[in-house]
């Protein structure tokens, strides 16, 4: 497709292919030359996934054309017939050339039911860090715990549109748990 638009997404040169074949085995392509969301352009993003007999592998590579940020995203899932584990493989992260890096432990579980399990999940570059783990769900009785330090305006910039910080300067630190975040949630504060 030379050209695609859908909901405020723009797209050049989008190329997109599926194959099956004999069994559970199907590859999906998406590669697109050019990928304008909002104001943020992107020269390059590309998907590929391949499903083999309940084993998913999907890689993802993302770059923005002003060379703010970079995502090379590997994972490995195994979908039984209750649950679809993923794991990340080697996974790369650049934030304004800072590697940022993805703790190979991390595993998320989306479980029957709408439950969502994540473990160990951290990510984490020299400076700063991302923690998540728990258990996503409706109910109160299941909470996530998330935890992040010296987060600041300059490493969010890049995921927002321009100028949204340029008035605020704020090292964020926090520490706290969020019960039935999948429903009505609360907040529970930590430290």
């Amino acid at each position: 497709v030379s050209q695609s638009r859908y909901d405020g997404l723009n797209s050049d040169q989008m190329r997109v292919s599926l194959h099956t074949q004999a069994g559970e085995q199907g590859i999906l392509k998406v590669r697109m030359g050019r990928m304008q969301a909002g104001k943020t352009v992107y020269d390059q993003f590309e998907v590929f996934g391949r499903l083999d007999q309940g084993k998913i592998d999907l890689k993802m590579a993302v770059h923005d054309q002003k060379d703010r940020y970079q995502l090379n995203l590997n994972t490995a899932s195994e979908n039984n017939k209750e649950d679809l584990i993923t794991n990340f493989a080697t996974s790369q992260i650049r934030v304004f050339n800072q590697p940022w890096v993805v703790d190979k432990q991390a595993q998320v579980t989306y479980k029957k039911g709408k439950k969502w399990d994540i473990n160990q999940f951290m990510l984490a570059d020299k400076d700063h860090y991302i923690e998540v783990k728990g258990v996503l769900s409706k109910s109160l009785k299941d909470t996530l715990h998330v935890e992040f330090a010296n987060v600041t305006p300059e490493i969010l910039s890049p995921f927002f549109p321009e100028k949204t910080f340029d008035s605020l300067l704020f090292n964020a630190t926090a520490d706290f748990d969020v019960a039935a975040a999948l429903g009505d949630r609360v907040f529970i504060v930590v430290s």
